[in-house]
């Protein structure tokens, strides 16, 4: 809820808040969170691969989408600037969530729309 933290919340593939995530007026945007395929860590299974649930998995979709917005535009955008672009591209999400509306943020963070958009 800080306002130089960027909060994302995770929808499972049919864009529904996923049971186990947060949401309310602080969250900027959601992201898959559900079902991801994901690398296991060390003792755990290094070089091999699970299904796993969480915003963890949720958060990593907007970083890389405000990275790639900002080497688009050759780091002339402030990381704000990346940001705000990412969130202006989202896809809204009210339809699927409709007791939920504004609590998810823009919407899901969204890689087939031009992210490119700088502010």
């Amino acid at each position: 809820a800080y306002d130089e933290v960027y909060s994302v919340t995770a929808v499972d593939n049919q864009d529904v808040k996923a049971t186990f995530a947060s949401f309310g007026e602080t969250v900027d945007i959601s992201a898959p969170g559900v079902d991801i395929i994901s690398p296991i860590p060390g003792t755990f299974g290094a070089g091999k691969y699970a299904v796993a649930s969480g915003s963890s998995m949720a958060t990593p979709f907007v970083s890389s989408a405000i990275a790639l917005n900002h080497a688009r535009w050759n780091g002339l955008l402030s990381p704000r600037e990346a940001a705000a672009g990412v969130t202006g591209a989202a896809t809204n999400i009210d339809a699927a969530n409709p007791l939920l509306s504004s609590m998810l943020g823009s919407g899901r963070v969204d890689f087939e729309r031009p992210l490119w958009i700088a502010w």
